[in-house]
Order: structure tokens, then sequence, then C-alpha cells
């Protein structure tokens, strides 16, 4: 007797069913489900299984009891959402003899209810009040079929069977099949009179109180005062997703009042999206007690709200579960902002890196009388740091060619436009007067006083190494500013390097450059290179300047100037194992 004393809501297991059952041999399979069984509810929540994997995702058994009282007895559907929406319609909204429709009218004509496409005016037909058919909706029921199980010739309950919006309808077929088998249940229940001791659901001791809405709000009320003081919103539901309580910050988020958002299943009223199933959400949340993530509601309004969202399952004093708590963070703003620097960035990348790519000059065959020139820029692995390397090469007149590197520090659309400025204004300097000392000179004081004027940062400097080469003669002067030495390969294979002293350009008042004058003879090759290269890692190893020395005598062996420039670069990569982490600059000459 006491299996009949519960309210039984069972979930479809892949075992529990019949496997093998068909139209053609269901009716038997019922009849020896019920007859093996130890009592009338066993048997029953083992059909409802079975036929919610034979013919439908949802079946109900609904029973009249002695005192005219009905009480839903069997719940079976694989969705465990859609048995606690049932299971709550069957608490809040009771089948009264009374109702002019549903199951109060088949059990007055002994007529099969059937709905081949469920329509709201179907609904509206069956539904008591506005909100017992909102209720319905939440089944998301496409076809419906409701008959009568008979015992003496006398109604004595309902068997309900439901199709899902994503199947096919029923068909008058498969009503004749659900009448046959109603006959074979009402035949068994006219053997077993153990049904008629069930009692009203609401009576039903093992049904916990906090699985009652009204219960749940009354609690959370009383915590009303301390909830309503955070900025997050707190939402409380039901097990099917009716809202039972709903904080301060929910109205102001949301804009529904609280007694207009209570009673409402949360995710039609937000329209939730988040990055599962709600049924998959859910199970994760009885699971694990929690879940945490990203999900999107909609304001009344139909604006979007961006939630940082915690899910928390509540149990009840005996350890069921007995309610959802939502907390979460409108991250809307910060996500806008987010995205909104993120764009920036990338247009400041994107303009940066074509100012500093428009800024490296292509170097022509035999452009120079004289002299073979063969500058490379590599950018760094992380292309999002532009930075400010740069070299140029020009003719200040006819047989005499200015080369330089420089770095400007900093990365970004800043460091690039500084690079510009540098580099153009340094073209002017060495145009007045050819001697590289000079030009440093007339930079520092030039880049000290742009920085006041448009109050740049006063930290921003740049190194430089300035060469002005006259092929004709073989005659080099050289100056520093902060720059890696430059670099002399001799044809016998002899390495010299010009040591200068020399502050980087922008950081101090009256800095000296020194000059100083080389030869280079015919076939001898001068490198200018930025620091990316010589600080080139890998892991503790610095590659340094003794490595970049050893590096171009390897690739001296190459004949022409461009491909010696090419085998340094790539050797370089070599040693880090892939990519630059910087930018590097690299300046080849040689007196033909």
């Amino acid at each position: 007797m006491d299996s009949a004393h519960r309210y039984s809501t069972d979930y479809l297991a892949a075992d529990a069913a019949e496997p093998s059952a068909t139209h053609e041999d269901i009716g038997t399979a019922v009849k020896r489900l019920l007859d093996d069984s130890d009592d009338s509810i066993a048997g029953l929540t083992k059909v409802a299984r079975l036929l919610t994997t034979a013919m439908a995702d949802f079946c109900a058994f609904d029973l009249i009891q002695p005192d005219g009282e009905w009480r839903r007895v069997v719940v079976a559907t694989p969705s465990s959402i859609l048995a606690e929406i049932a299971a709550e319609n069957a608490r809040l909204f009771p089948i009264y003899s009374e109702d002019p429709a549903g199951p109060a009218q088949i059990h007055r004509t002994g007529a099969s209810i059937m709905f081949d496409r469920v329509t709201d005016a179907d609904l509206k037909s069956i539904a008591t009040c506005p909100e017992h058919l909102k209720r319905l909706k939440l089944l998301g029921a496409r076809s419906f079929i409701c008959t009568p199980l008979i015992r003496d010739n006398v109604c004595r309950g309902v068997i309900t069977l439901i199709r899902a919006a994503d199947t096919t309808p029923f068909t008058n077929e498969d009503l004749a099949d659900v009448e046959s088998i109603a006959g074979i249940i009402g035949a068994a229940l006219n053997r077993d009179e153990r049904l008629d001791g069930i009692r009203p659901a609401a009576e039903d001791a093992r049904i916990p109180d906090e699985l009652d809405p009204s219960m749940l709000m009354s609690r959370c009320d009383a915590l009303a005062t301390f909830l309503d003081l955070t900025d997050e919103t707190i939402i409380v539901t039901s097990l099917s997703g009716l809202i039972v309580y709903w904080n301060r910050a929910a109205e102001k988020t949301y804009g529904w009042k609280r007694d207009e958002a209570i009673g409402q299943a949360i995710h039609l009223l937000l329209r939730t999206e988040i990055p599962l199933s709600r049924d998959r959400l859910l199970e994760a949340v009885r699971r694990d007690g929690r879940w945490a993530g990203e999900i999107v509601n909609f304001r009344r309004d139909g604006t979007r709200v961006v939630c940082a969202n915690r899910m928390y399952l509540y149990r009840n004093a005996i350890g069921e579960p007995a309610a959802f708590m939502e907390v979460g963070t409108d991250i809307t703003e910060h996500q806008r902002a987010q995205r909104q620097l993120r764009e920036a960035y990338e247009r400041e990348h994107k303009i940066a890196e074509a100012l500093q790519r428009s800024m490296l000059v292509d170097i022509r065959d035999k452009q120079f009388d004289g002299l073979s020139v063969a500058p490379i820029y590599q950018a760094a692995w992380d292309e999002a740091l532009v930075g400010g390397d740069f070299y140029d090469v020009f003719e200040l007149r006819k047989g005499l060619v200015a080369l330089l590197v420089g770095d400007v520090s900093g990365k970004g659309l800043a460091a690039a436009q500084y690079t510009a400025e540098v580099k153009f204004a340094t073209r002017a300097f060495l145009s007045e007067d050819e001697n590289p000392a000079t030009a440093l000179e007339r930079l520092n004081r030039y880049a000290l006083r742009s920085h006041v004027m448009l109050d740049r940062d006063p930290t921003v400097f740049v190194a430089m190494s300035i060469a002005v080469i006259e092929p004709a003669r073989g005659a080099v002067k050289i100056s520093n500013a902060g720059m890696e030495p430059a670099m002399i390969l001799r044809t016998n294979g002899k390495i010299d390097t010009v040591e200068l002293g020399g502050k980087p350009i922008g950081l101090f008042d009256d800095e000296k450059y020194e000059l100083v004058e080389e030869t280079m003879a015919s076939g001898d090759t001068m490198l200018l290179v930025t620091d990316g290269m010589t600080e080139a890692r890998n892991g503790t190893t610095v590659l340094g300047y003794d490595g970049l020395m050893l590096l171009a005598k390897m690739a001296s062996r190459r004949t022409r100037l461009s491909e010696m420039a090419e085998t340094i670069m790539n050797n370089t990569r070599s040693f880090v194992g892939g990519q630059l982490h910087d930018d590097t600059c690299l300046v080849l000459a040689r007196i033909e």
C-alpha cells in the first residue's frame, strides 16, 4: 500500500522500458507489465515508461478517488524539465469534476480527445484560467491524446499522451491504439481495488514543503531586506522554472516589478540564451550543485543583458532538490567597453602598421653609383606590438649616400607617429649638414622641444646610428646615439667594430655625439642593426654582438648582398626557434 501513497514523477531510463515493443504487440506488453507488477502504481509506472519509448514524449495517468477527487499518480518523460512542469501544473491547477473541458469532460462523456496539431485555441479549450493556459504552453505539445480508463462501464480516470514539437503528430491509428491500451489498463484497475485508497496529492506527507512555490516565496521574502541590498540580480525559481523570488536588482536590470515576475517561467520571461540546452544546464546543477557561465537575457524593452551567471541548487531538509537560485552580474557595459577597446586597438594597430611600412623604402639594384645596399625589416612575432624600429637610405647629393637605423621606444600608433617625425627630421638635418654627429645633436634638441610642444611622454627616446658613405673614395663618417655599434666586414674576413659613445635622442640637454671616420675598400660590407637582432634569445641564451658577427661571417659567402641579408635574418630566426619577439632592422652596404 505504501507505494500507492506517493506522488510519482518518473524519468525515462533506457533499460526501464520494453525496447522491443511495437504497435502490434504493445497491448500484450502493457498487460504483462501490469500482471507482473506488485502494485498498480508500479505497473502504471512501467506502462508509462513503455509508452514514452514506443509512441509519445510524455505520459500521465490521472485517477478519480472514491471521494470524487482527481489525482495524478504517474508522470513519465525523458525530459526532467517537462516532468517538473507537468507535476507543478497538477499541484497548481488540479482537476475538478465540474470543469467544462479536459479530463472532467472525458469523464462525463466517456469519449477521447485528440488534437493532431495543438493550437492556442485547443489549449484555451482545456485551460481553466489565463495562468493555466500559460502553464500548458510550457509543455510544448505538438500533438495530444487524452483517453478514458473505463472500469465497469464508468470512467475511472484518463491517460494523457503528448508528442513534442519536433515529432510527427498523432493519427487516428494512434488514437485507436491508445484506446485499446486504455481498455487493458481499465480492466486491470477493475481487478485491483488497492487504487481506491490513493490520497490526493495535497495530503501526501512525502511531498516536502520546499517544493511549494508559495512556501519558497515566503522564505525568500523573509530575507528580502538583505537580498535587496546587493547590486547583483537574485532570482529563485521552482524546479520547473517558475519564478518565486525576484529581488530589487532584478527589477532594475530587467524592468519587471516583483509581482509581475513572480509565477512566470524564467526562460520565457527573460528569453534566456545559454551556451547549452536548458535540460543539460539543469542536469549539471543537479549533479554538481552549481553552475557558472555567461548567459544572455532580455529586458522588458527588448534590449540584451549579458550576464555573468551563477546558478545554485537548493535542497530541502531531507536532501531532495527543491529550488534553483540564480545570481547574476550585468556585464553588458563591461563587454561593450572591452569590445570598443579591442576595436580601437585593432584600428590603431592597422594605422600604425600602415604608417610604419610606408616608411620602409624600397632600394632598387644599382640605385647608387659604386654602392650596393640591402635593407631588411622583420616584424615582431606578436603583430599587435607594432614597434618603432625603422631604417632609411637616401642620397644626400650625387656620390654621397646616407644610411641610418633607429628604434623609437614604445609600441603602437604613438611610436609609429614619432618614428615618422624622427625619420623625416633626420633627413632634413642631414640635407643641411652632412656631418652625422651634427645631425644627431640637432635632432636631440628638436626631440626635447617637441616633447614639450606636443605634451609627449618625456621618457620617450630614440636610439639611432647614422653612416654617410662616399663610395668613390671609400670614405665613411659614422655617429651613434645609443644604437648597436656599426660593423665593417672586410674582404679578408676581419671584422672591425665602430665603438662610439652617445646617449639616445630625446633624454638629455646639450648631448654631444662623436664622429668617427673610416675607410672601406671594394668588397667591404658595413652592417647597421637594431637591438632586436643582438637581443634575440633562445631560452636564456642571447645571440649578442659576437653571435651576430659569426652569422655575418657565415653569410658573407653569398655573392649577392640581398642574399647575405636574408641569410643573416633567417639564421637569427633559426637561433630563436621561429619568429623574433621584437622588431628588427638590418641594413647592409657594400662598396663595389
